[in-house]
């Protein structure tokens, strides 16, 4: 076999439907768009695309597939997100799908994959717009025990080198105290501690 050449920025993007279904299309807009690069499957091989997902605004892509081949994907713009809209995924990452893998995904901004299957891509058993969850992640992080659990589960000092690191920690430490969140409760000790806090302001006044 000869190689092949593809020019990806010369490509325009094209209907998924073909292989998302029906359901790629949103209100007359494509949600979910390809530039397929190859495709051997005639010839017992796989098939390779670029995927780009667009969600509409205020809503998120729900996709639930199972992989019929071995399914490597590799993150280029954009992620995968929580019901909230949190990122979980940044760019740059990879995942295996192995055949016979269900799996599903979340979007929440336009995103870029690169996908290349070992041979059929997924079975799509649904595709469909959902409304992000309304939650606020500070109220989450102020439900949570702080008094220990940031100590315990984290060193105090450390070194953040990216923003997306630091979106990874933060969204770490929210599945973790959220996973047993308590109400803060005032305690005889802390409300001694802050009389004594407001005598020693009244005194330098």
């Amino acid at each position: 076999m000869a190689t092949l050449l593809v020019d990806v920025d010369q490509m325009e993007w094209g209907s998924a439907t073909q292989f998302y279904g029906p359901t790629a299309v949103y209100q007359g807009h494509d949600i979910v768009q390809l530039k397929v690069l190859s495709d051997r499957r005639s010839k017992g091989g796989g098939i390779a695309w670029l995927v780009r997902y667009t969600p509409p605004p205020g809503k998120l892509i729900k996709i639930v597939a199972t992989a019929l081949s071995d399914e490597h994907v590799f993150n280029l713009e954009g992620g995968r997100v929580t019901k909230s809209g949190m990122p979980v995924r940044a760019a740059d990452g990879y995942k295996l799908n192995p055949e016979g893998q269900p799996h599903s995904a979340l979007i929440g901004a336009e995103t870029i994959k690169l996908i290349i299957y070992r041979g059929e891509p997924d079975e799509i058993h649904s595709l469909e717009v959902v409304d992000a969850a309304r939650r606020s992640a500070f109220v989450a992080v102020m439900a949570a025990p702080r008094s220990a659990c940031l100590p315990r589960r984290r060193p105090k000092r450390g070194v953040i080198r990216s923003i997306i690191h630091l979106q990874a920690a933060i969204n770490r430490f929210l599945r973790e105290t959220n996973d047993t969140p308590k109400p803060f409760t005032w305690t005889a000790k802390i409300i001694t501690a802050e009389r004594h806090g407001h005598q020693v302001l009244d005194s330098i006044q």
